[in-house]
């Protein structure tokens, strides 16, 4: 069975497991969703983002920590509006979104010093392009 939240989560996990092997010294936090017991038999996935807005936490040594939202929706609104609820200072952390557009295209968007979504750059056939 290919759901949304399966794609999701092997996004999570493909993000992660690229930034391992671009930064070999860093270290990657990876929230996933929690699975509760709703019945005999029966699970359900409860979100269980970090702040209410981040998948992912990377350290990489000599650079602000980084908070990740993956998503493979095309429409970054409602993510935009989650981020802007957190006071980020974009003087001591970087705070992305990674927009899965195909198997082989990541865009990936930061948030401004205007609490705006801005294009940085892409990964293309798993090679960093920046804008």
């Amino acid at each position: 069975m290919d759901t949304r939240r399966k794609r999701g989560l092997e996004f999570q996990r493909w993000i992660k497991a690229w930034i391992l092997e671009t930064y070999p010294f860093s270290v990657v936090h990876n929230q996933q969703m929690n699975h509760i017991p709703i019945g005999p038999g029966k699970w359900a996935c409860k979100d269980n983002d970090i702040l209410g807005c981040i998948d992912l936490i990377v350290i990489v040594p000599v650079k602000k920590p980084i908070f990740i939202q993956a998503t493979i929706d095309t429409h970054v609104g409602r993510k935009l509006e989650a981020l802007q609820l957190v006071p980020w200072d974009p003087a001591h952390c970087t705070v992305q979104v990674w927009l899965k557009r195909s198997p082989t295209r990541i865009t990936i968007k930061e948030l401004s010093m205007n609490r705006e979504l801005v294009n940085i750059g892409e990964i293309v056939r798993r090679k960093y392009v920046p804008r």
